[in-house]
């Protein structure tokens, strides 16, 4: 494959995007896995097991949501600088 300036900006931009939906896919599996121990009969695997889990995806995709967002927008602004040099 020929390296160019446009295979390289389509690159940059496509990245942010290809992150984003592999971690939601991630976050939802994740999910549907520890499903079940929400209705565990012993409290403490939903106190400690399933809410902590439930916290960590939360934070996942809050995250994601924040690059996949400002990452679109940095990347577009630094897509013009990058490619108006090249």
């Amino acid at each position: 494959m020929i390296y160019t300036a446009f295979n390289f900006c389509f690159q940059i931009e496509l990245a942010p995007l290809q992150l984003g939906a592999a971690t939601i896919n991630g976050a939802v599996t994740t999910f549907l896995g520890i499903m079940p121990i929400a209705f565990s009969y012993y409290k403490y695997f939903v106190v400690y097991f399933f809410t902590q889990y439930v916290i960590i995806l939360a934070v996942c995709l809050f995250q994601v949501g924040l690059v996949v967002r400002t990452s679109t927008r940095l990347t577009m602004s630094f897509l013009l600088i990058l490619c108006a040099y090249v």
